[in-house]
């Protein structure tokens, strides 16, 4: 193979690199809009998604012409990258929603499987308790009666109602307000 037909190959691989890292932006773009992270994510991601980037066309041009750097290769990828924006760009976006809605629902469905059993198991031990409550209070009720019905049970409930009384006095008087 001849140096023009090398170059003019690598000068394909870079264009289909361009391509390739547009459609890795817009599936960040899209992943992000379904996340809605704090700016601080996205700062953090942003800064991953362009060192991802670098390490991919790094090793792109390692792989296919020792890392030599030529202007074809950026006029490559700027060109795959207009090709994908202009061409592509819409299309694999409604593919990558579509996608990672389905994803979320198989996340969804796994989720609740999984869940299934300690919900039922939190149902039932709520049920239990709710009748070991209603049995404590119909085996406790003759006692309830009894001390219910004390005079020292009685004299309690008239000092703390007259203790409600003075604190709403006690809050109704304002030692600041003027006469």
């Amino acid at each position: 193979m001849t140096f023009l037909e090398q170059q003019i190959i690598n000068f394909l691989v870079t264009v289909v690199l361009g391509l390739a890292m547009g459609a890795i932006f817009d599936f960040y773009y899209i992943l992000r809009h379904f996340l809605r992270p704090r700016k601080v994510f996205i700062h953090i991601g942003d800064l991953f998604i362009w060192l991802f980037m670098i390490g991919l066309v790094f090793v792109t041009l390692v792989y296919i012409n020792w890392g030599e750097v030529r202007f074809y290769v950026f006029l490559g990828i700027a060109l795959g990258t207009l090709i994908y924006y202009l061409i592509f760009s819409k299309y694999i976006k409604i593919i990558y929603k579509y996608l990672i809605k389905m994803v979320l629902k198989i996340l969804y469905i796994v989720k609740s499987i999984i869940l299934f059993p300690f919900k039922l198991m939190a149902r039932g031990l709520l049920y239990l308790v709710g009748i070991i409550s209603i049995f404590l209070m119909w085996l406790t009720k003759p006692l309830r009666r009894v001390i219910g019905n004390s005079r020292v049970f009685i004299k309690l409930k008239h000092l703390k109602a007259a203790v409600g009384r003075l604190i709403i006095s006690l809050k109704k008087f304002d030692p600041f307000k003027r006469i």
